[in-house]
């Protein structure tokens, strides 16, 4: 009977565990018509559904009737009445090649093992105004083909870079601008690739804009998206081309064709044929200055901009070890996000406790602006009337090319002496003894009463399992939560991936080092630090600047060795990709280990 009872809460168990996760997968194909004309488009969508994350490409069968080209891919999440389900849609240009009753075979997909198949097709191709003349040859479209796009290509698609300025400071905005002209109609949304923006702290400049130009007598539609960048480090620096894949209708030319297909109603529909552009943006070179060493203030951090500081006090007077909230707001121009703390005043009265930032960034006309509010809390240890001098910030002003200071206003803060609550306490608690002879005391030991049998229910395997269903709800529970965090939160999926893409960039760092490509090898090593610690603190790894991952891992409470140890590898990276210098084999092997020794330790402590 015993083993009867456990056998069926382990099918409940594994019931629940997996309610809910199993779910029919669904793998359909149709077309936005089955009846058309020749060289005419049709658009195939293939469709997947499921509680499957990991959807691969469908296995189009070979389509010899047909000219086929991959039109993007969209996917969508829900979870509806504790029910997750992923759907994925491909899509796909065909355009018929020959007339008559053609059939777009089944499409298959492998999940799970299981191999899944699309019913066939039926499509009716006619010849339609679009077949030549019998007495003339047909002409046969094209291969489409793949061009980078150049002055010649221009003339339909390109993309264009600019930025506001050739020149500027250490951490001063440098605007970019990246621009698509388009005097033709895509068949699908571009695949765009950011510029490489090594150096630079990015920050997006919304919103996109949209209007039209006119150039050599063409009118185009332009689509400008701009972005902040904030140079780290004085030097020439480089920005990338920026890289846009396109497919659009092309139509050949009609200089080689007779004068006299002109008045061929079909010749036009004949030469529309899908054509990928790969546009590249031209890359620019922007000269930092570094910032001048005369008269640069002791307390200078690298601030670049022009900012006011103000300091208030949530309360003027409290007692003895009540805390107070010390707010200093840094407010006005400039890379908002790396702005340091001001140092605060000598307050040997007070304990100062750090208790976080908050950050109000507007990018008003593609300007970097807003406030940075630091909160400390301050513990008087002591009763009197104190006076907090003035806190003061220093930063390089643009306008003026010098370097300023501003300040807050003294505060002033009563505290009163506390409550005494120790004298307030009785010094001792007499204890009733059992030995008391007048009174009958309380006993602290009572006899057990017991039966000669225990119960069922009171038995220690019977309770345990009582307790396993709600394990198994709770695990449940916890499974769906991992799930849906993987589709809508962003930094969960980033800190659950770091670790595995830096062993991933660690790999492919140590194949470089076999092949003794220095320069590449530490770039790589850069990437996997800078890239597991952009994941996780959820920030882009390129803006990452040292300073700005030295302040994170303090407020992360790593220890400073630790932290050091980090910088130097990133420093010794940035030399060996920069510096005309060679290494050897065996100071390479020896980063290497340091450098998956360091990420090793950083994932131990994050996991704590």
């Amino acid at each position: 009977m015993r083993h009867r009872v456990v056998f069926l809460f382990i099918a409940i168990i594994f019931l629940m565990v997996h309610i809910g996760v199993a779910q029919e997968i669904t793998f359909s194909a149709g077309v936005d018509r089955t009846q058309v004309d020749l060289h005419e488009q049709i658009v195939l969508t293939i469709q997947v559904s499921g509680n499957v994350q990991n959807i691969p490409q469908p296995q189009l069968p070979v389509l010899k009737n047909f000219n086929v080209y991959a039109s993007g891919r969209t996917q969508n999440f829900s979870f509806v009445n504790g029910q997750t389900s992923y759907t994925a849609s491909f899509n796909y240009v065909l355009i018929p090649t020959s007339t008559g009753q053609l059939t777009v075979e089944a499409a298959e997909i492998t999940l799970e093992g299981k191999t899944y198949r699309t019913n066939p097709i039926n499509i009716t191709v006619t010849q339609g105004a679009s077949v030549p003349p019998t007495n003339q040859p047909q002409i046969k479209p094209p291969t489409p083909s793949k061009t980078q796009a150049t002055a010649k290509t221009g003339e339909d698609l390109y993309l264009e870079a600019s930025v506001d300025k050739r020149k500027a400071y250490v951490n001063e905005q440098v605007t970019l601008s990246l621009k698509f002209y388009q005097a033709v109609n895509t068949l699908r949304n571009p695949d765009y690739t950011p510029p490489a923006l090594t150096g630079f702290w990015v920050e997006d400049l919304p919103p996109q804009k949209q209007f039209y130009d006119t150039r050599n007598q063409r009118k185009f539609a332009v689509t400008e998206i701009k972005m902040a960048l904030f140079p780290t480090s004085a030097g020439k620096k480089t920005i990338g081309p920026a890289t846009l894949k396109c497919l659009v209708e092309n139509y050949k030319s009609l200089l080689n064709k007779d004068p006299f297909d002109i008045f061929d109603p079909g010749l036009l529909s004949q030469m529309r044929q899908p054509e990928e552009k790969i546009l590249k943006s031209n890359p620019l070179e922007v000269e930092i200055l570094p910032l001048p060493e005369s008269n640069k203030p002791s307390n200078f951090s690298g601030t670049v901009g022009k900012f006011n500081l103000k300091a208030s006090l949530d309360k003027k007077q409290t007692e003895v070890n009540q805390p107070l909230t010390l707010r200093v707001t840094l407010s006005g121009a400039g890379n908002i996000k790396s702005l340091n703390e001001p140092g605060l005043p000598q307050l040997a009265d007070f304990r100062i406790y750090n208790s976080g930032t908050s950050e109000k960034i507007s990018k008003d006309n593609y300007l970097v602006q807003g406030s940075k509010t630091f909160e400390e809390i301050l513990l008087p240890q002591t009763a009197g009337k104190f006076k907090l001098p003035p806190i003061e910030f220093s930063y390089f002003d643009l306008s003026s090319r010098s370097y300023k200071t501003t300040k807050s206003n003294p505060l002033e803060i009563t505290v009163l002496p506390g409550a005494d609550l120790a004298s307030n306490l009785p010094s001792s608690v007499n204890e009733l003894s059992g030995g008391v002879k007048d009174i009958n005391y309380l006993k602290t030991k009572a006899p057990k009463l017991s039966r000669g049998e225990t119960n069922l229910y009171k038995k220690p395997w019977f309770i345990a399992l009582q307790l396993l269903p709600l394990l198994a709800l709770g695990f449940t529970w916890r499974y769906r939560n991992h799930l849906e965090k993987l589709q809508t939160d962003v930094s969960y999926v980033r800190n659950k991936r770091a670790a595995k893409l830096a062993q991933k960039r660690l790999e492919a760092s140590n194949r470089l080092l076999a092949e003794n490509n220095g320069k590449e090898f530490h770039a790589e090593i850069a990437k996997a630090i800078s890239g597991y610690l952009g994941d996780k603190l959820n920030l882009p790894p390129a803006s990452l600047s040292k300073e700005d991952i030295q302040r994170e891992l303090i407020l992360k409470k790593f220890d400073e060795q630790q932290i050091n140890q980090v910088i130097e590898i990133l420093n010794s990276c940035d030399f060996a990709r920069f510096a005309p210098t060679s290494y050897e084999r065996m100071e390479m092997e020896s980063f290497y280990q340091k450098a998956s020794q360091a990420l090793i330790a950083l994932e131990e402590k994050w996991s704590r």
